[in-house]
């Protein structure tokens, strides 16, 4: 394997890469790395970037479904995500599994404010933990358990999902009723979303295996 460095690593993946993080960003990307193991397999980091409320970048191993589950965790806290990077890192680059490093930016639909109900929402540090534990927990159905990992963390994270789903905001306009909503998470690696309204009928079939996002897309 080659030595790993911020150089190395900006030029295997790219100007995309090099673009989307500074030097500073790209070694504490290669610090994680190194430091990924069986116990400690995801590195968690949060900075403030100009005009954007909320930011995380997920250093980790690449597990099969393992980005929709990284999604499934965010939307669970109430993030929105704007705009996204992905990068791996092929098996044997610079560690002797594949490595992801993907990026996030958006809002948190459930931050604190005024005005707001108390208890409702949460801080935007208690989500950074929220964010942390809940990563952890996922790679954990991975490492501890290889051969069950991927359905065992399908099933963790639409558990939160389904429970982030009543407390999603809603803009205040006339909505088209009747409509019928069916979600069949019953297809091995796919999520089945059946949506039946007065004025549309449709199936989208996705390996994003915390329908979030798109459940609320299609409602909104």
């Amino acid at each position: 394997m080659d030595k790993l460095s911020a150089k190395a690593l900006s030029g295997v993946l790219g100007d995309a890469y090099g673009k989307s993080f500074s030097e500073n960003q790209q070694k504490s990307h290669v610090e994680a790395i190194a430091s990924l193991s069986w116990e400690n397999p995801v590195v968690v980091f949060f900075e403030a970037l100009p005009a954007v409320p909320f930011s995380c970048t997920i250093v980790g191993y690449d597990f099969p479904g393992i980005f929709s589950r990284i999604t499934g965790v965010l939307s669970s806290v109430g993030m929105n995500i704007h705009s996204g990077e992905v990068f791996t890192l092929k098996k044997g680059a610079f560690h002797p599994k594949p490595i992801i490093i993907d990026t996030f930016s958006g809002d948190l639909l459930f931050e604190e404010g005024e005005g707001q109900e108390k208890g409702a929402y949460i801080s935007k540090e208690t989500s950074k933990r929220h964010i942390k534990d809940m990563l952890r927990e996922v790679y954990g159905c991975y490492t501890q358990n290889p051969k069950e990992g991927r359905q065992q963390s399908k099933a963790v994270v639409n558990q939160w999902v389904a429970k982030c789903l009543p407390k999603m905001p809603v803009p205040k306009r006339e909505a088209v009723m009747p409509l019928r909503l069916t979600i069949n998470n019953h297809e091995g690696a796919f999520t089945r979303v059946e949506v039946e309204a007065m004025d549309r009928s449709e199936e989208h079939t996705s390996e994003l295996q915390s329908p979030c996002n798109l459940v609320c897309r299609l409602l909104l």
